[in-house]
């Protein structure tokens, strides 16, 4: 570094602010956890309030909910959050419900299952959006780079981060099954599939119905297939159609009902032999 002509600032307990380019930059979180190294040096990251024309970002690096909780006043409403520790469980929800992003990156090509406040948060509001960046190894830097462009897009759902992080293109490569927030989605080259799809699910051919949005339906549904409408029930961990004898919650209680084996379709308001045996269901599919 020396050899560079750089020069090291010890930044401890301060709050430096400078700019950089078109870039306002505060560096906030400075102070020095002592009696918690043991736990690792992730609550003693250095984190960075920006500031870019009218956008506002907050780039988390691995700051730990004790710390954000202790900012989220003084950082306030921003429109880019860089979330902490690539969408673990480190964010705070009064952290994430004070400042309000309009947009979230999270450095990674998925949202964990464990990631409560971020999901529970994203329950409560409409308007915010998630990037992924995916397989991108990039820095700090280059997600904020292409986040400031996200504000300019139109058809957001479908995009990714490119592999240089310096554009912000549909991802042709991406394939395959995709967990986005609490949804689920199928991808081939880059777009999502819709409608009736029979797909392979863990070694095993399972039928799917993906709406207009191409997320995958869970629960109870009405769809029409083949000609006819008819309700059916999604698997709601997983999103697909489930057949045969299925005990399931219905109106406040649970009941036992049938599905077709061949089409999904639920047996209601009829009789049907299943295995030499005769059944009745009611209105509402419930056995009598």
């Amino acid at each position: 570094m020396t050899k560079r002509g750089a020069e090291l600032i010890d930044v401890t307990d301060q709050k430096i602010k400078f700019e950089f380019g078109d870039f306002n930059i505060e560096l906030l979180n400075t102070e020095i956890h002592q009696n918690e190294l043991h736990l690792g040096e992730n609550q003693n990251s250095k984190v960075a309030l920006v500031k870019f024309e009218n956008i506002k970002l907050f780039l988390a690096a691995d700051m730990t909910f004790e710390d954000d909780i202790k900012l989220k006043d003084y950082i306030g409403k921003i429109n880019i959050l860089k979330l902490a520790h690539h969408g673990y469980t480190d964010s705070s929800y009064e952290f994430l419900s004070t400042i309000k992003p309009d947009y979230v990156i999270i450095s990674n090509n998925h949202i964990p299952d464990y990631a409560n406040q971020l999901i529970n948060y994203m329950k409560d509001v409409n308007y915010t959006k998630i990037y992924l960046t995916h397989n991108v190894a990039g820095t700090t830097e280059i997600v904020a780079k292409s986040a400031i462009k996200l504000k300019f897009l139109k058809n957001e759902n479908n995009f990714r981060f490119s592999n240089t992080g310096n554009e912000v293109t549909p991802n042709k490569d991406l394939n395959g099954w995709l967990y986005w927030i609490d949804k689920l989605t199928y991808f081939v080259k880059g777009k999502t599939l819709k409608g009736w799809k029979l797909l392979d699910w863990k070694g095993q051919k399972h039928w799917f119905y993906f709406d207009a949005g191409g997320i995958a339906a869970r629960g109870w549904q009405e769809l029409d297939w083949s000609g006819g409408h008819n309700r059916f029930y999604f698997d709601k961990e997983n999103g697909f159609m489930l057949t045969g004898w299925q005990t399931l919650d219905l109106s406040g209680g649970k009941n036992i009902f049938y599905f077709m084996p061949d089409n999904g379709t639920m047996a209601q308001n009829t009789c049907i032999n299943i295995d030499n045996k005769k059944y009745c269901f009611d209105e509402n599919g419930i056995l009598k």
